[in-house]
C-alpha cells in the first residue's frame, strides 16, 4: 500500500524513534495528551533523541498547528504496544499538565480536522468510539487509548470523555450516514430522556440491536435515560449513583419508572452563581446524548447557560470534592443549602461549642453558611473537612484575628459581622495578564481569586 501523509502538516521533524515500515494497514486512531501546552516544534525536540525512545505520527500544538514526527508509513514508539502502534496513527496534543488535561479550543478542532484527514486517506469509513472492550476492534471499535495497554492516565480525563464527540465530529467530515439500527425515533412511551429510572439490573449493550450482551448480571439501581432508540434494547442508560455500572442499551424490561421525577426550581440560578452539583452525568454538549463522565457531588461555578436545552447548565467544579467540567441536567444542580450565597437567615443553630476540623453537626452547618454568606465557597454539608478547614483560616486571616482553624466566640462574631476585608497588598496590573505571566500582577489576580472564591 502506498501511504501518504497529512496535508495539514505546518512543521516536520522525524524522530528516529520509529520502525519502517509499519507493518498493518492503518485501520485505527489513538489519540494521546501531551502532559504539556507545548508548540509543535517543542514536541519535535522533545522525540529528537535516540535516548528518548517515544514518538508518535503527529503533534497538535496548544495553538492548532500540526507537526509531524513519523511519516504514517512509520511505525511510531507510542503506546506501549508494538501492535497497536503498527496499526494505528498516533497523534499527540498539548494538553495542560494536571487533571483533567483540558485542552485549547484550537488544538482540539485541529484535532478533528487531522482525524478526518488521516480516515479519508486511508480508507476509515467510520470511526466508532466504545467506553468499554474496544481493543483489536471489539464492538467495532476504531479507536483506542494509551490506558489500554499501559497503567497510564493518557489521554487525560477531559479528551477520554470527548471521545466520542470526537467520533461524532468526525463521522459528519467524513458523510458517514446512520445505520438503520442508529436512527432515533420519537419516544412512544411515557419515559423520555433525561427520565432518572430504576434499572431492574442484568445486561447491557453496546447497540440498539446488539445481539450480544457488552456485559451481563449488572446491579441495579438509579440511572438515567440518555437515548430512546428504535431496536430490539430501546433505552440508554447511564448510571446516577454506585450500586450499578449500567453504561449501555438495555430492554425495555428492564427499567420502571419513578413515580415523579424531582426537578429543583433552577429558574433563578444565573451564569457565575456557585452551585451545588449533586453528582452524575456530565455533557461536553447542551443536547449531547452520551454522556462525557459521572463525577461526584460537589460545588461549582455556573459558566454557561442554553435555555431550552436537553442539559442547559455548564459548570465547572470550584474545589477537589468533584471534577465536573461539562453541561448538566437542571435537577443536578441546587443553589438551596449549597454553596450559594444565602439570602435569607441562617437555618442552622449557632455553635455553643467550640468548633474545629474534625466536627459535624448542624451547628458545623451554621459555620459553613455563614462562610458562604461571606463568599467563601464551600459545600453545607455539616461535616467540618480539610475545605472548610482551609476556608475557616482564610476568613480567620483575612479579619485580621487569631488564624488557628477554631471556630470560637471571635470568629463567630466575625462570621456574623465581618469586618472589611484586609486591601489587596499587590499592585493591580494595568495590563492584560495571560497564561505564563509572572509578578505582582498575577499576585494580584491570585489574591482577589481567593477572596471572592
Amino acid at each position: 500500500m502506498a501511504y501518504t501523509n497529512s496535508p495539514l502538516v505546518s512543521y516536520t521533524k522525524i524522530s528516529p524513534n520509529r520502525n519502517s515500515p509499519r507493518n498493518h494497514a492503518i485501520d485505527t486512531i489513538t489519540i494521546h495528551c501531551v502532559v504539556g501546552q507545548v508548540t509543535v516544534e517543542r514536541l519535535g525536540e522533545i522525540f529528537a533523541p535516540s535516548s528518548r525512545q517515544a514518538s508518535s505520527n503527529y503533534g497538535v500544538g496548544y495553538d492548532g498547528r500540526i507537526g509531524m514526527y513519523c511519516e504514517e508509513k512509520d511505525r511510531s514508539w507510542c503506546t506501549s504496544s508494538r501492535e497497536n502502534d503498527n496499526r494505528a496513527i498516533t497523534i499527540e496534543v498539548a494538553s495542560d499538565t494536571t487533571h483533567p488535561y483540558a485542552v485549547t479550543q484550537a488544538a482540539y478542532n485541529a484535532t478533528i480536522q487531522l482525524v478526518a484527514d488521516i480516515c479519508k486517506r486511508n480508507g476509515i469509513k467510520k470511526l466508532v468510539w466504545s467506553t468499554n472492550k474496544r481493543v483489536n476492534h471489539k464492538n467495532g471499535c476504531n479507536m483506542t487509548v494509551h490506558r489500554d495497554y499501559a497503567n497510564k492516565s493518557c489521554p487525560g480525563q477531559y479528551l477520554y470523555d470527548r471521545h466520542g464527540d470526537i467520533a461524532t465530529a468526525v463521522n459528519k467530515l467524513l458523510g458517514t450516514e446512520d445505520t438503520p439500527e442508529d436512527k432515533p425515533v420519537t419516544p412512544s412511551g411515557s419515559v423520555k430522556i433525561g427520565d432518572i429510572v430504576d434499572f431492574l439490573g442484568g445486561a447491557h449493550y453496546s447497540s440498539a440491536n446488539s445481539s450480544t450482551a457488552a456485559a451481563g448480571n449488572l446491579k441495579p439501581g438509579k440511572a438515567k435515560v440518555t437515548n430512546i432508540y428504535n431496536g430490539k434494547h430501546p433505552y440508554h442508560l447511564v448510571h446516577t449513583d454506585s450500586a450499578s455500572a449500567v453504561y449501555g442499551w438495555v430492554d425495555a424490561t428492564q427499567i420502571k419508572q419513578l413515580q415523579e421525577q424531582n426537578t429543583p426550581n433552577t429558574s433563578d440560578i444565573k451564569v457565575g452563581d456557585i452551585v451545588q452539583f449533586a453528582g452524575g452525568p456530565h455533557y461536553s454538549n447542551a443536547n449531547a446524548s452520551e454522556a462525557a463522565g459521572t463525577p461526584k457531588a460537589g460545588p461549582a461555578k455556573v459558566s454557561a447557560k442554553s435555555d431550552g436545552a436537553k442539559h442547559p447548565y455548564h459548570i465547572i467544579h470550584t474545589d477537589s470534592q468533584s471534577s465536573v467540567y461539562g453541561w448538566v441536567d437542571s435537577n443536578k444542580i441546587s443553589k438551596n443549602g449549597s454553596t450559594s450565597i444565602p439570602s435569607n437567615e441562617c437555618p442552622y443553630p449557632e455553635p455553643t461549642r467550640q468548633l474545629h476540623k474534625g466536627d459535624s453537626g448542624d451547628d458545623v452547618k451554621w459555620v459553613q453558611w455563614y462562610l458562604v454568606k461571606n463568599r467563601y465557597s464551600v459545600s453545607i454539608d455539616g461535616k467540618f473537612g480539610p475545605d472548610s478547614d482551609t476556608k475557616i483560616r482564610k476568613f480567620q486571616g483575612d479579619q485580621g484575628i487569631k488564624v488557628d482553624g477554631w471556630v470560637g466566640d471571635d470568629t463567630k462574631a466575625r462570621l456574623k459581622n465581618p469586618q472589611a476585608k484586609k486591601t489587596n497588598p499587590y499592585k493591580e496590573p494595568t495590563s492584560d495578564i495571560r497564561k505564563g505571566g509572572k509578578g505582582d500582577g498575577v499576585k494580584w489576580i491570585q489574591w482577589e481569586f481567593w477572596v471572592c472564591y
